[in-house]
């Protein structure tokens, strides 16, 4: 059985929305981060993106930066102590 996540598709203007970021920020994050790419369902609908990999992308970068934490290599934030 899928994810359901992974069945539940976001357009652009959505993920923004939902991220709090601008879609130049958001077009950076794919360039440069690794931000899932949209994916086409047919010829001329517009993209979408799985919500289930953005929430993949975020608990990675998560664990990335717990683990910069704990190496002592980035300073824990007030809020998360």
């Amino acid at each position: 059985m899928h994810d359901m996540d992974e069945l539940k598709l976001l357009r652009d203007a959505d993920l923004c929305k939902l991220l709090g970021v601008s879609e130049d920020t958001l077009y950076e994050w794919r360039q440069r981060l690794g931000f899932p790419r949209p994916i086409f369902i047919t010829d001329g609908s517009p993209r979408r993106t799985p919500l289930g990999r953005v929430r993949r992308w975020l608990d990675g970068r998560e664990r990335k930066r717990r683990k910069l934490i704990r190496r002592g290599k980035l300073k824990q934030p007030v809020a998360d102590q």
